[in-house]
C-alpha cells in the first residue's frame, strides 16, 4: 500500500515500511531532546543550591562575626577602663614612675573585667597568650622612653552552625574575632614642657634667667 507524505522535498509517494520507519526515527528524536532536559535540570539545580547556600550560610557567618566582634571589642574596652581608674588614682602607675613588673595588680583587675563582660555575651575568656592562643585575653606591657602603655587585647573564636554549606564542606566554620584597647599612664601636662623666651634683653614680657 502506497501513502502520500509531504516531506521537505515536497509531496512524494512511500510505501507503508517507510513510512512506519519515518515516524520511529521522529519518535527517537523526541525522545533524545527530552532526556537532555533532566541533564540541564540537574546541572541548574547545584547551581541554585550553591548560590542558596551562599545567600542563607553567608549571612549566618557574617552575623555571628558581627556580634563577636562587638563582644571583643566591649571586653577590651571594659578592660583597660577598669585599668585606667587603677592607674589614675595610684601614683606608682603614672608616666613618671611607669614600670612593667611592677603592674601584675593592673594585670589582674583588666582580665577580670574583660571576662566578665565578654561572659555577659556568653563567651568565656581567661588568660592566654594571644600571639598562639585564637580565645583569651592579654595584657601586654610597654615600657619605652618616649611612650608607655598598656594593651588590653581580647580574642574570640567562635563555630558556625551552618545547613547549605555543609554540602561542600565537611569542616567546621570558625569566626576569630580581635578587639584591642590602649590605656597610656597619667603624665603632667605637656609631659612637663613649657615654652619660655630665652632672649637676655627680656624683650616681649620674656622671662629673665
Amino acid at each position: 500500500q502506497m501513502i502520500a507524505v509531504r516531506l521537505s522535498g515536497g509531496l512524494r509517494t512511500i510505501n507503508f515500511f517507510q513510512a512506519y520507519l519515518l515516524s520511529g526515527a521522529k519518535m527517537n528524536a523526541k525522545q533524545k531532546e527530552s532526556g537532555q532536559v533532566l541533564v540541564i535540570f540537574a546541572v541548574a539545580l547545584v547551581g541554585l543550591l550553591g548560590f542558596t547556600a551562599l545567600a542563607v550560610d553567608g549571612s549566618m557567618i557574617y552575623s555571628d562575626h558581627r556580634y563577636s566582634q562587638n563582644a571583643a571589642d566591649a571586653s577590651a574596652l571594659a578592660g583597660a577602663s577598669a585599668a585606667s581608674q587603677l592607674m589614675a588614682n595610684n601614683s606608682s602607675y603614672w608616666w613618671s614612675s611607669w614600670d612593667c613588673n611592677a603592674i601584675q595588680p593592673i594585670k589582674d583587675v583588666a582580665i577580670a573585667k574583660a571576662g566578665e563582660r565578654a561572659g555577659s555575651n556568653n563567651y568565656s575568656i581567661g588568660e592566654a597568650n594571644l600571639d598562639t592562643a585564637n580565645n583569651g585575653v592579654q595584657i601586654q606591657c610597654v615600657d619605652l622612653p618616649f611612650d608607655k602603655y598598656l594593651l588590653v587585647r581580647v580574642k574570640i573564636t567562635t563555630t558556625v552552625n551552618t545547613g547549605f554549606a555543609q554540602m561542600f564542606y565537611n569542616g567546621a566554620v570558625k569566626n576569630t574575632v580581635e578587639g584591642v584597647a590602649r590605656v597610656r599612664p597619667r603624665t603632667p601636662l605637656a609631659f612637663g614642657n613649657a615654652i619660655v623666651a630665652l632672649d637676655s634683653n627680656c624683650a616681649n614680657d620674656g622671662v629673665d634667667f
